[in-house]
């Protein structure tokens, strides 16, 4: 079947991103000038050495669910993040910042974590985002994560877009971030039927939370997933 190039080249693009670690830095974070020069004893979820940006220390912030805050010097590239601001000693060099808070509800199931994003973007535009967080649109391996994240789209009443794919060849579903075989669908019982070269597919609220296939360019809220450690 015939596909705009433009798919291709985003997705091939996203995929390379996702093996090679390429994600954007974090940079929703807003300075606490009161707590410049002071570092935490207390709540620390991680002391990093060798640091070389502040939105390198950010990132390290974020990549740890539980993190609100962290401490960086800049002249000694030592980074500090931490779930509270408590517990505060004196040493020169180091500013306090503070990641949004809107944005840390990560949920814990199995061996990953997952954040529901409530903003609806076209399927490609969901994965480039979860990839600033360190993390890639949601992909489904087995029956229970299924039915963890069927559960979570009827208790938010919303349609999930799924990390998946047929845009290579038609019928044959892969990962958007490896190009690996799906192992698993749960389809509605008239999906999917490719209606004018449908690409794209995700846990859909009007087909009783089974999935469904749409184009690729349709708008949902997403799940974002990064495993835990």
């Amino acid at each position: 079947m015939d596909h705009p190039v433009p798919l291709f080249v985003l997705i091939i693009s996203l995929y390379y991103a996702s093996v090679f670690g390429a994600f954007r830095e974090f940079s929703e974070f807003s300075r606490v000038s009161s707590n410049d020069n002071k570092i935490p004893t207390l709540d620390i979820l991680g002391e990093y050495e060798a640091i070389q940006s502040l939105s390198e220390c950010s990132s390290r912030c974020f990549k740890r669910p539980g993190c609100t805050t962290f401490f960086f010097n800049r002249g000694s590239g030592k980074c500090f993040a931490t779930s509270s601001a408590n517990g505060l000693e004196m040493f020169d060099g180091f500013m306090q910042f503070s990641i949004q808070t809107s944005i840390l509800q990560w949920r814990i199931f199995g061996k990953s974590y997952y954040l529901l994003v409530k903003s609806k973007l076209a399927i490609l535009e969901a994965q480039r985002h979860c990839l600033t967080l360190g993390a890639k649109l949601v992909e489904v391996d087995t029956p229970e994560e299924n039915t963890f994240l069927t559960n979570m789209a009827i208790q938010e009443n919303v349609d999930i877009h799924l990390g998946i794919t047929d845009a290579f060849v038609e019928g044959q579903w892969v990962f958007l971030s490896s190009l690996d075989p799906v192992p698993l669908v749960n389809w509605s019982s008239r999906n999917p039927d490719n209606y004018r070269n449908q690409d794209c597919a995700g846990i859909a609220g009007y087909e009783g939370y089974k999935w469904d296939d749409y184009d690729c360019s349709s708008k949902m809220n997403f799940v974002c997933e990064r495993l835990i450690g």
